[in-house]
């Protein structure tokens, strides 16, 4: 598969599922054209009652107004019962990191969960961690939208800080003044970053938003 779209822009494949994308309409029309020739060229068939404009992939649910996290996947995750030792704690945050770009200070929410998780550290699963395990369950469950990236539409970079983390988000303003998130991104703050007064923690925050590629996300999807 990645052999017969090798070249081809807008198109990626995984197993046998194809995707097909465009900056705008125009292009998606170009692209989609390009791949069904190449399709033709290597003597495959498509079945077009399995060709839709919303789909689940990897966990994800896409349309034409931006990636949602898969209601499936979501599920399984509300439905997993507080985990009793550091094992399933693991388990639980690593199938929330994988949604962290949908949830602003993810990191500070899950504070109290990482820390017991530290080396030396006994298990005890207080009210705060069940409190703390409720609430990312209810974030999940809410109406988790990120735009799609418009290399035409104005691109704004936030970033902010607290006692605990820093965090960041790319977003579009549109003509109407609404901002819509692209992506969110955020960190704990180290112990010696802690002792940071608020304006060096704030200009760590920019600093981290750069960082994590963020910015490098408009150069990307801009091509």
């Amino acid at each position: 598969m990645d052999t017969m779209l090798a070249e081809l822009t807008g198109a990626v494949a995984y197993l046998d599922d194809v995707i097909i994308v465009g900056k705008n309409s125009e292009d998606h029309q170009k692209n989609l054209e390009a791949v069904l020739e190449r399709i033709d060229e290597f003597g495959f068939c498509i079945r077009p009652e399995k060709c839709t404009e919303c789909i689940k992939y990897l966990g994800f649910v896409f349309d034409k107004h931006g990636r949602r996290p898969d209601p499936a996947k979501v599920e399984a995750i509300t439905r997993m019962a507080a985990p009793t030792n550091a094992s399933s704690l693991r388990s639980f945050l690593g199938m929330l990191n994988y949604y962290g770009s949908f949830v602003k200070e993810m990191r500070e929410l899950r504070a109290s969960l990482d820390a017991l998780l530290k080396k030396d550290q006994p298990f005890v699963w207080s009210s705060d961690c069940q409190a703390t395990f409720d609430k990312a369950k209810l974030l999940l469950n809410s109406d988790l939208l990120l735009t799609h990236y418009n290399a035409a539409m104005e691109v704004v970079v936030a970033a902010d800080a607290s006692e605990k983390g820093v965090g960041a988000v790319i977003m579009h303003r549109f003509p109407d003044g609404r901002e819509k998130a692209i992506a969110h991104a955020s960190r704990a703050l180290t112990a010696a970053e802690k002792k940071y007064n608020q304006i060096e923690k704030e200009a760590l925050s920019l600093i981290f938003a750069d960082w994590t590629g963020l910015v490098e996300v408009v150069s990307h999807f801009g091509q």
